[in-house]
């Protein structure tokens, strides 16, 4: 609602400004936004521990999905390399996901 009406502010000082001839219209000023006195406590929220189940069909399906751009980008197709990093990154970030379950450890203290 606020840009809305700054942008009609905008356009209303061009249009005036054509009219009368002159330059360029004046700047808006911005509105000024208080901070906060002190600040923000965001609570952690207790997250429950992941299926195992879960943690390996995301895995699987972030290793297929990189399979498959492999593919695309040897097969000469059109293809980013920055698609392929942030595939071969989630790739690896749900394989980490992955390991940290299954690590006894981990096991130990979801038993607690």
């Amino acid at each position: 609602m606020l840009l809305r009406r700054r942008v009609r502010e905008l356009v209303a000082r061009r249009k005036d400004a054509r009219r009368l001839g002159s330059g360029a219209p004046e700047a808006l000023s911005t509105p000024s936004v208080p901070c906060p006195a002190t600040p923000r406590v965001v609570a952690r929220a207790a997250l429950s521990a992941p299926d195992p189940q879960e943690l390996e069909a995301q895995a699987r399906y972030h290793r297929d999905r990189l399979a498959l751009y492999r593919a695309r980008v040897l097969s000469a197709k059109p293809a980013s390399v920055a698609r392929l990093r942030e595939l071969q990154r989630a790739s690896a970030a749900a394989d980490t996901r992955l390991r940290h379950a299954a690590r006894p450890d981990a096991m130990a203290a979801k038993k607690r």
